[in-house]
């Protein structure tokens, strides 16, 4: 008789325990990577310029986008997660919005064989927790290319930047760029290209140096709403003590900076992974390539 009784008795602290200490459940985080495999490349016209690339939308949109109305469950923010590849002067690996408003990712290169991969992730406002309703998420940028900034060659290491408009209290996610990450120069033995779009402490940057740098940025017209929790990481190569989960963080690339010091640069790979059980890594950095990354909390 005692054996039968075990089972219901097990179950019923089993069931306590959970209730005790419930799991974290995932955020419905999304991710994928678009190239042009051999044959897929098709000819196209992408700022001005002639060449070969594709695109792939993706099944987010941004607030109000389209120029009509929408499902707000369907709203959200995407990112760049990693990129790889060559990165010559028409080099472009970004996202934009197409004329539906739904993020798209767009690659492209002067030959089918140069154009590059990009990596991108996606998080709809209903994945968040502690934040207004989706259907008050608000948008700034214009599309189809968002914030753009073209800092030229000088500055810094790190290019110029400026701070992107009315950006305190919005999420400003990089959204990639267009441009030559990869040809030494020279005469200035120095960083020869930078794309980033950082936040600073209550507003975002958005920098670059010999190429153009793009991002988007998103907040809430609730009047309550203040600001979006990072955990504020910058350019570096290692994941903080503990790690990162799509349980917690949602986390994309910033930016993205290459130092050639010696000689021009056949192809760059830059970036984060994320696990099919939702662990974030960095991808196996190329020589003179850094990677700068953040995170939002998805409890806010």
């Amino acid at each position: 008789m005692r054996r039968f009784l075990v089972v219901p008795f097990t179950a019923a602290i089993l069931c306590c325990l959970a209730l005790a200490f419930p799991s974290k459940a995932r955020a419905a985080i999304t991710s994928g990577s678009v190239s042009c495999p051999e044959g897929k490349a098709t000819k196209m016209t992408v700022n001005n310029m002639e060449g070969y690339g594709c695109t792939k939308q993706l099944g987010v949109r941004t607030p109000h986008g389209g120029g009509g109305s929408s499902n707000p469950d369907d709203w959200g923010m995407c990112g760049v997660l990693s990129l790889s590849g060559q990165f010559g002067p028409s080099t472009v690996a970004q996202i934009i919005v197409d004329p539906s408003g739904y993020y798209t990712v767009q690659v492209f290169g002067n030959m089918p064989t140069l154009v590059p991969t990009l990596d991108w992730t996606c998080v709809l406002f209903t994945d968040f927790r502690g934040v207004p309703p989706p259907s008050d998420a608000t948008a700034s940028g214009m599309p189809p290319n968002g914030w753009a900034y073209n800092g030229g060659s000088g500055g810094s290491i790190y290019g110029n930047s400026e701070i992107i408009p009315h950006s305190a209290g919005n999420a400003c996610i990089w959204s990639g760029l267009f441009g030559d990450l990869t040809t030494y120069n020279s005469a200035g033995q120095a960083a020869e290209g930078a794309a980033y779009a950082q936040y600073t402490g209550l507003e975002s940057a958005l920098g670059s140096k010999n190429v153009t740098s793009y991002a988007f940025c998103s907040g809430y017209s609730t009047a309550s709403w203040r600001d979006w929790k990072y955990l504020h990481a910058a350019f570096s190569g290692a994941v903080p003590a503990g790690g990162l989960h799509d349980s917690e963080y949602w986390c994309y690339m910033n930016g993205v900076l290459v130092q050639n010091i010696q000689e021009s640069i056949t192809s760059i790979s830059a970036g984060m992974d994320l696990s099919s059980s939702g662990t974030y890594s960095f991808v196996a950095l190329s020589p003179y390539t850094y990677v700068g990354y953040n995170c939002l909390y998805i409890e806010q």
